[in-house]
């Protein structure tokens, strides 16, 4: 079983793979680093726990519509591909 940071970085480069800008935090607490994401206006956050390791999933947070759940990074990617195209943001 991998890390919390490099399960990041593994979802991290497959995002950067298709076309999604990317940013892997750490380091921080997450609720500061949820904070500091809404003050730079960040429209979409996959967070990773201990949990989404396991899953091998994301839970997704929109600026805009809060938590959106778990998804498979497959879906993430499909979503976030298809609101960026439609100027969305889920």
């Amino acid at each position: 079983m991998c890390s919390q940071l490099q399960y990041c970085n593994e979802v991290g480069k497959k995002l950067k793979a298709s076309g999604i800008r990317v940013e892997v935090c750490s380091g921080e607490r997450l609720p500061k680093l949820i904070r500091n994401a809404e003050k730079q206006k960040i429209p979409l956050m996959a967070v990773v726990g201990p949990k989404e390791v396991e899953t091998l999933t994301v839970t997704v947070r929109s600026r805009f519509a809060g938590e959106l759940g778990n998804m498979s990074i497959d879906e993430f990617i499909s979503r976030t591909k298809t609101a960026s195209e439609n100027r969305t943001f889920l």
